[in-house]
């Protein structure tokens, strides 16, 4: 059973005054609907990289899910997730400071530079573990650089963790600000090898689960005796009676009978209440766009979970009153149907995925940003369910909340050594090319982290030594590596085609090549673009498919809010629409793509940056003779119902503009038929009618 888990914050790295790491929301456990969102916690401005906070649990936990309510424009580019336990081998009467055990490195987290939303809305970022933790330290990489975040700083409003506690601790090393420490002999705890003996479970799996009930009623009366405050031990109560102690229940602070509550049912309550928001989210989106597929099946599916959620609560009454009753027979045969129920719904409200909707539907690349994973193990305060328009408390002081979820798997993030003295002849020669272009520092060996991804074509393309420099830490050895393969491919063992192949397929992941957050970067990968198409080895034939592959990314970049990464990937496009091997139809497929920021994630129809990045890109194919003359090699329809009519009528003057001087110069070369219906899908009279003048 997962439950809310209180923590204690032991360190930060640093605070801004008007700020402070005590404003954090989530220490007591989870937020509850209606309560405001709190200040929260923003490192000091200029503030060193990385910003790190540590917090302590009560005890070791069996830790399975963070949830990180980001700040709108103070926000870290990742935060990276590290554990440290409690082990048999150490003394629970005397438990380690933070400062003296070695933190297991999970993995890390990507967040969202939230241009889209103009830090609008707030990103709350869902991380899944299964892992046993005593401490937690997160290490908030350096932010990203807005107008809003003058002072680079990182923030966040709250920090909530689930799970559930497996080995209570009553005295800790260390001491937090303004809090009084429980005398070291006020309490005693046995190791657990000594109190339980083969009834814990190694690590890989999740620990029996521990009832708190008498701990808590101890540690209240110790609070008692010595004047100190209670911490409070998740969010679970006292059984009202003996016959609480039930397989079903569940943390509630509602009427005794709350009791008995099942797991299930707050399972259920969080999955509503996100379902519901997701739903009529995706709903309004998708008639804005028009596509009433998509919003009919919202529609459906917000009738269908209103409908069942009355029935889950009903059976939800019957078991509870059974229980009462001590009918456990009746109880057990409604917790299966209800248990039945909920599964249905689980998995007949999914929220529509773009493959469903037919061929015809407009607009069918639209897919929300929504957690999909309706079983997952979180506490929910009970609530009575909302209706399905309802919108989340945590939405009163902001326009929007977003939400994004990770997993995270419990195993150390392995590194190998690479040292410059055992690498061979030729691939050393590479690395001091990189090094020397890098600065010329001395540097004895590198780190490969594996970061998931299947490098084993890339290392047998270009070597270790520049595969550990493209994934490394330090940008200088990310775009030196590019640079000495763009310049010096020669000096590489593989052919050339190998090379170039493997590394435009390197450029197309996440946080890397084309999209990596140091421009520099992206300059250099953009010139190894540039020097594929340009094809001095004689070799673009077979690297058509990776190369058409980076055009989407091209394009999110021409949309930045860096000037000269928008002219550097505008330049490398313009190579692509110059180049007769690259496909017109592999061109002008991107441009009738919804637009999507760098995690994939499709952009508003107002976002005006997204919008012109497309119609500029398609400019370059009407000017450069890609498009037929008599516009038999295009779909008229789909360039004017996906393109240029949601652009001729977009409320930006730039982006309205340039639509309307494309839409006119293709008419009146007979490029493009407009029908009489089309035309009136513009909705400003003087733009129509400028329009029609071409027919």
């Amino acid at each position: 059973m997962s439950v809310a888990l209180p923590y204690d914050v032991l360190y930060c790295t640093s605070e801004d005054p008007h700020h402070p790491v005590s404003e954090l929301g989530g220490c007591t456990g989870h937020l509850k609907p209606g309560s405001p969102i709190p200040t929260g916690w923003q490192s000091a401005r200029h503030g060193k990289t990385p910003q790190t906070l540590v917090i302590r649990f009560h005890g070791n936990v069996w830790l399975q899910q963070l949830r990180i309510l980001s700040h709108e424009a103070k926000i870290a580019t990742k935060v990276e997730v590290r554990v440290a336990k409690l082990t048999e081998d150490d003394d629970w009467n005397n438990p380690p400071s933070f400062r003296n055990v070695r933190f297991v490195k999970l993995g890390s987290v990507d967040f969202n530079s939230n241009e889209q939303s103009h830090f609008k809305s707030k990103e709350r970022k869902t991380v899944h573990l299964k892992t046993e933790a005593y401490f937690l330290k997160l290490l908030f990489d350096r932010p990203f650089i807005n107008a809003y975040n003058t002072g680079q700083q990182v923030g966040i409003y709250s920090l909530e963790c689930s799970g559930y506690l497996i080995e209570p601790i009553p005295f800790h090393a260390d001491r937090i600000p303004g809090a009084r420490t429980p005398s070291r002999h006020s309490s005693s705890v046995t190791s657990p090898t000594a109190r339980a003996v083969g009834q814990r479970r190694p690590s890989a799996a999740p620990p029996a689960l521990l009832s708190l009930d008498d701990h808590r009623a101890e540690r209240a009366a110790n609070a008692d005796e010595s004047g100190d405050k209670p911490i409070p031990l998740a969010t679970l109560t006292p059984p009202a009676s003996a016959h609480s102690s039930s397989t079903d229940r569940a943390p509630s602070h509602s009427a005794p009978s709350g009791a008995f509550r099942s797991v299930r049912i707050l399972e259920f309550e969080d999955f509503f209440l996100r379902r519901s928001e997701e739903l009529v989210s995706l709903k309004e989106e998708a008639v804005a766009l028009e596509d009433y597929h998509v919003a009919a099946e919202c529609r459906d599916k917000l009738a269908l979970l209103n409908n069942w959620a009355r029935e889950i609560y009903e059976l939800e009454q019957d078991k509870v009153q059974a229980i009462i009753n001590e009918e456990f027979e009746v109880a057990q045969q409604v917790k299966f149907r209800m248990n039945t129920l909920i599964d249905q719904i689980f998995a007949q409200t999914a929220l529509p995925s773009p493959e469903a909707a037919p061929p015809s539907a407009p607009n069918e690349d639209v897919m929300p940003d929504a957690e999909d994973n309706p079983q997952r193990n979180t506490s929910f305060s009970p609530s009575a369910v909302p209706t399905a328009g309802a919108s989340h408390a945590e939405h009163a002081n902001e326009d929007v909340e977003s939400n994004a979820s990770d997993a995270i798997e419990a195993s150390e993030e392995a590194e190998q050594i690479i040292r410059m003295d055992t690498l061979e002849p030729r691939e050393k020669a590479v690395a001091q090319a990189i090094l020397s272009c890098a600065g010329g520092e001395e540097v004895a060996s590198v780190a490969v982290v594996n970061r998931g991804f299947d490098t084993q074509l890339l290392i047998a393309a270009v070597g270790s030594f520049t595969v550990a420099c493209l994934f490394s830490r330090r940008f200088k050895l990310r775009e030196a590596a590019l640079i000495v393969v763009t310049e010096n491919m020669e000096m590489l063992p593989s052919p050339a085609h190998t090379v170039e192949d493997a590394l435009l397929r390197f450029l197309d992941l996440n946080a890397y090549g084309l999209q990596d957050s140091i421009p520099n970067v992206v300059f250099a990968a953009c010139a190894f673009v540039r020097m594929c198409l340009v094809d001095a080895a004689k070799c673009i034939g077979g690297i058509l498919s990776p190369l058409a592959a980076l055009l989407p990314r091209l394009v999110t970049r021409c949309s930045d809010n860096l000037q000269r990464i928008r002219d550097e990937a505008h330049t490398t496009l313009m190579l692509y629409v110059k180049t007769s091997a690259i496909p017109t139809s592999a061109i002008l497929s991107v441009t009738l793509m919804e637009p999507t920021d760098k995690e994939r994630r499709n952009l508003p129809l107002s976002n005006s940056k997204a919008q012109l990045a497309r119609l500029n890109l398609f400019q370059l194919l009407v000017d450069n003779g890609r498009l037929p003359a008599d516009g038999a090699g295009i779909n008229s329809q789909q360039v004017l119902h996906k393109l240029l009519l949601p652009t001729v009528n977009h409320p930006n003057s730039e982006v309205r503009d340039l639509a309307v001087s494309i839409l006119r110069k293709l008419i009146a070369c007979r490029q493009l038929v407009l029908r009489d219906k089309d035309l009136a899908k513009v909705t400003h009279a003087s733009i129509r009618d400028s329009i029609a003048s071409k027919r």
